[in-house]
């Protein structure tokens, strides 16, 4: 890597979408909806391929997850007024994003 290289990973979490990659390069590695499906433990216990041991709440992020319609999945934000709200959420978007997208 020349001194010119930054191998800062940079996030932009907007109300609208989510973007990351890497500073310096022309585009961002993920461009993916910040909206996030949301099933409580109860209801992941019910699908045909739930998991019944399961414990806390089960996020389904990017587009491809969003668009497979689930019983009793809420469709929610992390933000609120631009501030972060649901940390948990939070949290789930930046795991999804490290493990498919940045690696």
């Amino acid at each position: 890597m020349s001194p010119d290289e930054v191998g800062a990973l940079v996030f932009d979490i907007g109300s609208f979408s989510v973007r990351a990659g890497y500073a310096g390069e022309d585009c961002p590695k993920a461009d993916f909806p910040t909206t996030v499906g949301v099933l409580s433990p109860e209801d992941v216990a019910l699908e045909p391929d739930g998991d019944k041991d399961r414990k806390g709440r089960v996020y389904h992020i990017d587009s491809s997850a969003l668009h497979v319609a689930r019983e009793n999945m809420e469709v929610l934000s992390p933000l609120k007024n631009g501030m972060v709200e649901d940390w948990d959420c939070f949290q789930a978007i930046l795991d999804h994003t490290y493990s498919k997208h940045v690696k």
